[in-house]
């Protein structure tokens, strides 16, 4: 159960609901409950495009940090490898992750 501006609903209750209508896959496990939570808190963070700036600029910065120190290499020579390169090397992951984010990045900015 859940309580929403102190009434507590009993929507999502397999429990409470699930007799009403047994075929309704909803209440076969509450794991699309889940999803829906989910999505709602996605839904929250929308309104909070700063914070979500900020934090994608920390994960690029860490995740590039951690690049560097785990390849002795800075992550300049190592993304024009990845650029040069037709063979993958293990860290050809990790630059494909920041370049991900950074265009994320970009398009919050853009739609800021």
């Amino acid at each position: 159960m859940e309580k929403i501006k102190g009434i507590i609903t009993k929507t999502w209750s397999i429990k409470d609901e699930g007799h009403l209508n047994k075929n309704n896959i909803i209440f076969q496990t509450n794991k699309y409950k889940k999803m829906v939570d989910k999505l709602k808190k996605y839904d929250k963070s929308l309104g909070k495009k700063g914070q979500m700036i900020e934090k994608i600029q920390n994960e690029i910065q860490a995740t590039i940090n951690t690049l560097e120190k785990d390849y002795g290499m800075s992550y300049e020579n190592m993304y024009e490898c990845y650029l040069k390169s037709s063979e993958p090397t293990d860290y050809h992951i990790g630059i494909s992750y920041v370049g991900g984010m950074q265009k994320v990045l970009e398009i919050l900015k853009e739609n800021k």
